[in-house]
């Protein structure tokens, strides 16, 4: 499970629900996008299966991580 927490520019990310690394992206946060793409990188694409994405409008705590880990 691949997981990442954005706050603004701050960024955790936690493979199997354990933390592996933060970092801050030099952005400019206050700018919106209007899409997302998910398994493609300019114009390259993901050849593979992407399963159960969840975007959420809040970080998550480690209980809540920890039971989506879980299931």
């Amino acid at each position: 499970m691949l997981d990442v927490n954005a706050d603004s520019a701050d960024i955790d990310l936690y493979v199997n629900n354990s933390l592996i690394g933060s970092f801050v992206l030099p952005i400019d946060t206050s700018q919106t996008i209007s899409t997302l793409d998910i398994g493609r990188r300019f114009s390259a694409y993901f050849n593979g299966d992407i399963d159960n994405v969840r975007i959420y409008d809040r970080l998550l705590d480690n209980a809540e991580r920890s039971e989506l880990f879980n299931e």
